[in-house]
């Protein structure tokens, strides 16, 4: 789908012609005898031309008639595209049917018909070659959004007219949104050669994936060209630098951003970019100095202002709550400012500005699952318990729904009202259908988190009595069936849904790991762990459970290795376990205690190392 559709300028109303009648001029037309064909074309051509003529003079006699509805008026470019944008034609007559058919075409604009129209113009354009004709072909496939005759017109356009500037813009803009930006880039370097400004921004109207073979080469021609004389051209530079940031290349975007300050271009745009490319190098700090010291250049500078805000979020909330409502004074109903206005003001604890900005959400109707889900969340840090079920309440299904479902039941749990959370689930299941088994797995979740492990077991069969293949609800149910010791029920619920699923990482790790853990069927656990491995090489608990196993096949060195590994990216309780385990039984005791005092640094509860040293008899205190 093309995103190109221009504004429509105003026509009197007077000089709307009905479509029926061009319709009926047009099919009475075809009826005519071939040889009084033409003669009957050029007849209504003229009457049509006298009307037109007149709706002129109209247009000319007052600016006050009114106005019909702006989706029936022809566009601005559309309608000087001829002249304004096309090499002027030879003087060379069109055949009278031609000349009818661009005039019904023209009819057809006016009364903003824009189908009827560029049907017509895309038939005379084939027939004619005729540059005029091909230019507004061309525009008003564009306003249709009709990408196939676009590019067949743009294409023709340019072979038509291949010295029109204008036509090598619009062929190269139409090459890139329909993803060849290597052949947008010949005509961008073409244009370069004959002296002309070429317009590098189109490129970036390609849909390229990060990383795919396409972008690296339209990089490396990027390069190219760069790197010759024409590295003074803006636009060359400035696209090559975003697509590289759009491809991961920060450090190579961030050296591009020096050679634009030697450009007359926007510094705001360049900061904010430069201040974008720090941020995904990790470095915060620089990235607000970039704004920071662009800011006090360009104080009044809104986007600056916003950007800046946006960054402190990461470095100093404090400074932007006050930028934001600094920003809300000059613009109080801003969606884009009250969203994180109110979520910055909560997080330091100002729960007045947050509800003031939430309240205005509401009062334009605006984002209000957003707001009532954050006025519940703020009501629930004051202790309101009825003020914040309340609001929660009124959250609509959408991206805050379950969440608020889920603090509802968390606000009545915490309250001793069990039975009153389960009732509330059991209420959602048969009001919304469609998501019950989240409303299972939540109150399972519940009722585990109470201790309730039999009960919140049972809930989890009933639901997978009616939904069987439901993978969250299998998963949930085998995680509790460990706990339970029965092992049986977890091998067949991680199997059922490796058979619906056999790339499902959750369930390759933890059938690996049980079987590491509770059986002796070390080979079959790790071909397991090593397929989840292969799908999710960076992970700490897959890396925990290959070491785990290791460990149990007597393989210590690579044991020790994945194990480490995975305790480096994630300081867990269970992995320092492990660890532990490892190194006390190997006779590395200094090894294990250093662990120990990690781990017990780390987190004062840590019940499976505490476990494992109760049952190696491990002195360490």
């Amino acid at each position: 789908m093309l995103t190109i559709r221009p504004s429509i300028p105003h026509t009197q109303k007077n000089c709307m012609i009905p479509h029926q009648l061009i319709a009926l001029l047009s099919s009475y037309s075809a009826k005519q005898p071939a040889h009084s064909r033409s003669l009957w074309n050029m007849l209504l051509a003229a009457l049509i031309t006298i009307y037109i003529g007149g709706c002129a003079s109209l247009g000319n006699q007052s600016s006050s008639q009114p106005i019909t509805d702006q989706t029936h008026h022809s566009d601005a470019v559309i309608t000087e595209a001829m002249q304004a944008e096309a090499t002027p034609s030879s003087n060379r007559p069109f055949e009278t049917d031609t000349l009818f058919n661009l005039l019904v075409g023209e009819l057809s604009v006016y009364n903003g018909d824009i189908e009827t129209a560029a049907k017509n113009y895309y038939r005379e354009a084939l027939n004619t070659q005729d540059p005029q004709v091909v230019a507004r072909a061309a525009r008003l496939a564009r306003y249709l959004r009709d990408a196939n005759a676009a590019i067949e017109m743009a294409e023709l356009w340019h072979e038509v007219d291949p010295s029109n500037p204008k036509a090598s813009e619009n062929l190269a803009d139409m090459l890139a949104r329909t993803n060849q930006p290597l052949r947008a880039l010949q005509i961008l370097e073409r244009q370069l050669d004959a002296g002309e400004a070429a317009e590098f921004g189109v490129l970036r109207n390609s849909n390229l994936p990060t990383g795919s073979a396409q972008l690296r080469e339209v990089l490396m021609q990027l390069e190219r060209l760069s790197d010759q004389d024409r590295s003074e051209n803006f636009s060359l530079l400035l696209t090559y630098t975003l697509l590289l940031q759009k491809n991961g290349d920060h450090e190579n975007a961030l050296a591009q951003i020096q050679r634009l300050r030697n450009f007359d271009g926007d510094p705001v745009q360049l900061a904010i970019i430069e201040s974008q490319l720090q941020t995904e190098l990790g470095q915060h700090q620089a990235a607000a100095k970039v704004l920071r010291k662009a800011l006090k250049k360009r104080p009044d500078e809104r986007s600056l202002k916003i950007a800046y805000a946006r960054k402190l979020t990461q470095t100093n909330l404090v400074l932007a709550e006050k930028i934001f409502a600094e920003l809300l004074q000059d613009t109080p109903s801003d969606t884009t400012l009250l969203k994180p206005h109110s979520l910055i003001a909560a997080e330091n604890n100002n729960f007045l500005a947050a509800k003031k900005s939430l309240q205005t959400l509401l009062d334009n109707n605006r984002e209000t699952s957003f707001a009532w889900f954050n006025l519940g969340l703020i009501a629930a840090a004051e202790k309101d318990t009825d003020a914040a079920l309340n609001f929660y309440e009124q959250v609509q299904p959408g991206d805050y729904y379950l969440s608020a479902v889920q603090k509802t039941v968390a606000l009545l749990a915490a309250q001793g009202q069990l039975h009153g959370a389960r009732s509330y689930l059991a209420a959602l299941r048969q009001k919304h259908p469609q998501q019950a088994p989240l409303f299972w797995n939540a109150e399972a979740e519940i009722l585990s988190d109470s201790g309730e492990l039999v009960d919140a077991h049972s809930v989890l069969s009933e639901a997978i009595e009616q939904y069987p293949d439901q993978i969250a609800l299998r998963l949930e149910r085998s995680f509790l069936s460990e706990q339970l010791d029965d092992i049986g029920l977890v091998e067949v619920d991680l199997r059922h849904v490796l058979a619906i699923d056999p790339q499902n990482i959750i369930a390759l790790n933890a059938l690996g790991y049980v079987l590491a853990d509770r059986t002796n069927r070390y080979n079959e656990a790790l071909d397991l762990i090593e397929k989840a491995l292969a799908l999710k090489p960076d992970d700490a608990a897959i890396m925990d459970s290959l070491g785990w196993v290791q460990f149990h096949m007597g393989r210590l060195d690579a044991a020790e290795e994945n194990l480490q590994k995975a305790y480096k990216k994630f300081s867990d309780d269970e992995i320092a376990a492990h660890l532990i385990e490892l190194y006390w039984t190997s006779g590395q005791s200094k090894k294990a205690a250093k662990i120990y005092k990690s781990i017990h640094k780390s987190t004062p509860d840590h019940p499976k190392v505490d476990r494992t040293l109760l049952r190696l008899n491990i002195p360490f205190k």
